[in-house]
Formats: structure tokens, C-alpha cells, sequence
């Protein structure tokens, strides 16, 4: 497989909820180039991903029109895909792959389908997400992994930005202050003791 279409859920938490099973597509098929289909927030949760190298995105706002959807026909054939793993379980996902002229499609089995996707099998409500969306590539290739890979977001080893903390002095003033006005315990972002 040189080149894989990923369509992700809709969602944000879904969304980041597939990264294990990206991990196994990039584990089994390491050469490959991954191609993202969802809403625009994809483009910064894989914008470091080395092995995407292309993204087909839509607002969300505009996911339902006509044109939304012959604009991603039309970007699935430009792409060639040779696998499409579908996340979301709409018949009109499976209809733009088949139509984007992917080669082999992977789905759930929901709303009628599984005539437009090469293999469906049917989901187990019983997993929970990380699990259903790992399981649908895992059961593609027989069933080859056992585990889950590790998370694949990483967290830096400095923060990002830090909360400057008062002195010492500062603060005995400040607890003072909260003691007296109710309203700034309300707003207050920090955790005073003895407040």
C-alpha cells in the first residue's frame, strides 16, 4: 500500500481516539503515505506527522452541501488511494470513497453499506472507541497485533507557557484580598488554602 485515505470522525476526541490505530497502519504499512479527510481541526492534531503528507479538509458548517461533496470526490481521485479506512459509519462516507475511486475501502457495517466497502465487519458496541477504531484495521490484516502501540502524542519536555507565580509577600496580600470580596474566590484560577 504506497498511499492510505484516512477518514477521521467528525469530533475532536474521536479524532484523537484513532491515533492507535494510525500507529498499527504505520507499523504494518511504514512506506506509506497517509492522507487525512475531516473537518479542518485535522490539519493541526497530525500537522507533525511525518508520514501525512496531504490533507482534504472540509468546515464543518458546509459538511452536508452538494459541493462539499464533489470537492472531496474530486481531491480522493487526485490522491489515488490504494486503502480507505473509514471511521465515521455514514453511507455517504463510503458513497465519496467509492466514487473518489479508492481502491479498497474499510468500514463498519451501518446504514447499508457493506456493498460499498471491501471489508465490513459489523462493530462490537461493547469496545470502546480506541478500541472499535483499532480493531477495524486489526481485523483487516487478520488480526496481526495483539496490543495497542503507545500513545502517539508526545508531551514536551518544557511546557509551553508557564503561570508566573507571586511572591511570597505577594501572596499574603492577595489571600488577604479573597478573604474579603467572595467574588474573587469565585474567579480566582488558583487554589487557596485557608480561604
Amino acid at each position: 500500500m504506497k498511499r492510505i485515505i484516512v477518514r477521521t470522525p467528525n469530533f475532536i476526541g474521536d479524532t484523537v481516539n484513532i491515533t492507535p490505530c494510525l500507529e498499527l497502519v504505520k507499523k504494518e504499512y511504514p512506506d506509506a503515505e497517509l492522507i487525512i479527510v475531516g473537518p479542518e481541526f485535522v490539519k493541526d492534531i497530525f500537522k507533525y506527522d511525518k508520514q501525512v503528507s496531504g490533507f482534504i479538509t472540509f468546515s464543518s458548517k458546509k459538511k452536508r452541501k452538494l459541493s462539499t461533496y464533489f470537492s472531496i470526490i474530486k481531491e480522493l481521485r487526485k490522491y489515488r488511494g490504494d486503502l480507505g479506512i473509514i471511521f465515521v459509519n455514514t453511507f455517504i462516507s463510503a458513497v465519496l470513497f467509492k466514487l473518489g475511486k479508492v481502491k479498497i475501502n474499510i468500514g463498519y457495517r451501518k446504514e447499508g453499506r457493506s456493498l460499498l466497502l471491501d471489508f465490513s465487519p459489523k462493530l462490537n458496541y461493547q469496545k470502546h472507541y480506541i478500541n472499535r477504531y483499532a480493531s477495524l484495521f486489526n481485523e483487516f490484516i487478520g488480526n496481526k497485533y495483539v496490543t495497542l502501540p503507545p500513545f502517539p502524542f508526545r508531551i514536551p519536555e518544557k511546557p509551553p507557557f508557564i503561570f508566573p507565580m507571586p511572591s511570597p509577600l505577594s501572596v499574603s496580600i492577595w489571600e488577604a484580598k479573597i478573604k474579603v470580596t467572595a467574588t474573587t474566590v469565585r474567579n480566582n484560577p488558583f487554589n487557596c488554602s485557608g480561604c
